[in-house]
């Protein structure tokens, strides 16, 4: 029962990201800064569930237990990330976002993120999702 009851989980890591690119982009795009993370943030984690999805396919294809096609796995994986861009819309807006920044500027600035090594995170994911994907393709 405490979801009834506004309680907000401790950060993570997708909320110090959030919170870093927002106050990348504040400066020079005080209206749309939220968007920006907010869509960082949703596309490291379609990223994620990119690769781990991949390497869960060929683990399963080396123990020969494939029970899903091709197409209904796509489909799974959009209906995924749909779920995961509208969580990250309701997850870091409005008072849960206030809440969240309390506890940023709370803490200690050493647990801050750099948005260069979260740029080339989000970069790194995509590149070996594809690399994996084009590799296995040929085999």
């Amino acid at each position: 029962m405490w979801f009834f009851f506004g309680y907000i989980e401790p950060m993570d890591f997708f909320d110090k990201s959030y919170l870093t690119v927002q106050k990348q982009y504040k400066p020079k795009y005080k209206q749309r800064a939220n968007s920006f993370a907010l869509w960082f943030v949703s596309a490291l984690q379609i990223g994620l569930l990119l690769l781990f999805g991949y390497f869960l396919f060929l683990f399963i294809k080396e123990t020969r237990t494939i029970y899903l096609s091709a197409d209904k796995a796509w489909l799974f994986f959009i209906l995924t990330c749909l779920f995961i861009i509208i969580r990250n819309w309701l997850r870091y807006g409005g008072r849960q976002l206030k809440i969240r920044r309390a506890k940023s500027s709370a803490t200690v600035s050493s647990g801050q993120l750099k948005f260069s090594h979260l740029l080339a995170l989000l970069i790194s994911v995509y590149l070996v999702s594809f690399l994996f994907i084009s590799i296995c393709k040929l085999n």
